[in-house]
């Protein structure tokens, strides 16, 4: 019975401290990790939000960079560190696209994460050079079905949304596409606008100047919402249903994290993503601001990272 008692106090003394310790959060730095190298577009928005939030906790808010491996390498960091709010993980679609096309991973893209809220949200489209012969989507899936080899797509990069957004295409519609890999969106669009690649898919924000040029033409948006400045040009979802995503920024921190501190941060990153300063600079970046509860957001990542595991296995896509 002594034992007993001994067990409930000792037990209640862990939980008292840990409330204790999330009430009192942060009396130390916060760092963000930044999965990717400085300098790119959800790099600007992180340390954008990272200063407002600083302002917000009383405590810096220091952006970590840590490229390399598809994110990996962030993310590992962001999981293996304590579960105590000050160690907090920016994250794109990455998570469950490297996810599901790497056989092994050092940690689990939904059960090690718990949300603190999405950011933003980047629209995708399809686009074709100006003198390819299809200019609906209808039109690319009779053209694809009429070519034997199939039609060559591109992406800024092998494994990524936009990448996957072509594979899960090829399936939905039953045509065959052949995806030429570049490294990264220029030498990508360079081509298709020269004719050598005829179809792409690409962020609005990227493609946007060579449509508006008459360069490039939108066949459809491949995001799951019309694009807020030019809502003339169909979604594919309206065809394929299944092409219910976008391209979206977040913070998460580990699982373990006790829930007072993620209802703080989430308080205090609802309230900085609805600053105008901040949605201007996040439209100027070509994202649109979005915020979601922690529920919210895992559930997105347990749909996330099931679509893509899904689409990966039916098409044998891997990356070793």
């Amino acid at each position: 019975m002594q034992a007993i008692r001994l067990l409930i106090v000792v037990v209640g003394m862990v939980v008292g401290a840990k409330f204790a310790s999330a009430q009192e959060y942060p009396t130390r730095p916060v760092m963000i990790i930044q999965p990717t190298a400085a300098g790119g577009p959800s790099d600007v928005l992180i340390r954008v939000i990272a200063d407002a939030l600083a302002e917000r906790l009383g405590q810096p808010v220091v952006v970590e960079n840590k490229p390399g491996a598809g994110g990996v390498i962030g993310a590992e960091a962001a999981a293996k560190a304590p579960a105590d709010g000050y160690t907090i993980l920016s994250v794109g679609n990455f998570l469950f696209t490297t996810a599901a096309l790497r056989p092994k991973m050092p940690y689990d893209a939904v059960k090690d994460f718990t949300g603190i809220s999405l950011l933003s949200r980047a629209p995708l489209v399809l686009v074709a050079n100006r003198d390819f012969p299809a200019n609906t989507l209808a039109d690319v899936v009779s053209t694809a079905k009429q070519s034997p080899d199939g039609l060559m797509y591109t992406s800024p990069n092998f494994g990524g949304v936009p990448f996957l957004s072509g594979q899960l295409l090829m399936r939905a519609a039953d045509i065959k596409l052949q995806h030429v890999t570049y490294s990264g969106s220029p030498a990508a669009l360079i081509d298709v606008m020269a004719g050598r690649v005829p179809l792409m898919v690409d962020l609005w924000s990227s493609s946007k100047q060579y449509v508006e040029a008459g360069k490039l033409k939108v066949i459809a948006v491949v995001s799951n919402e019309k694009l807020a400045d030019a809502p003339q040009y169909p979604l594919i979802s309206g065809t394929y249903p299944v092409f219910d995503f976008s391209v979206n920024n977040a913070l998460v921190v580990a699982a373990q994290t006790p829930k007072p501190i993620i209802e703080r941060l989430t308080r205090e990153v609802h309230a900085i993503v609805a600053m105008p300063a901040v949605q201007a600079r996040m439209r100027g970046l070509g994202m649109e601001p979005i915020t979601s509860t922690p529920e919210e957001y895992n559930a997105l990542a347990q749909r996330e990272l099931s679509k893509w595991t899904e689409l990966a296995r039916a098409n044998k896509i891997s990356m070793q």
